[in-house]
């Protein structure tokens, strides 16, 4: 249950890292992983196998929360794309002529 958690608060971290905006520092500090975190980074190697199991879902949940959000913006550019180029042009159009 504790892997799922943190996984999912991985993913988070991975979202706030793809979104503008958006600290994946303070997402820690929401979470309330920032203060472990940091401990267990800097003294992954006093007590490898307690620190490895907690970092290991965050990585793979930031990870995975990365290339989902990577996929998702595409696929909206992709979808609304020709609709963004006629706005641009349509204001393009009243910025010359009126």
């Amino acid at each position: 249950m504790n892997f799922i958690l943190n996984l999912l608060k991985g993913f988070g971290l991975g979202a706030g890292c793809i979104l503008p905006g958006i600290s994946s520092g303070v997402l820690c500090i929401i979470f309330g992983i920032y203060d472990k975190l940091v401990n267990s980074i800097l003294n992954i190697f006093k007590d490898f196998k307690k620190n490895f199991s907690f970092l290991l879902p965050i990585f793979i949940g930031v990870g995975l929360g990365v290339l989902f959000l990577l996929f998702l913006k595409k696929l909206i550019i992709l979808k609304v794309l020709d609709f963004i180029i006629c706005y641009i042009l349509f204001l393009l159009f009243l910025y010359l002529f009126f």
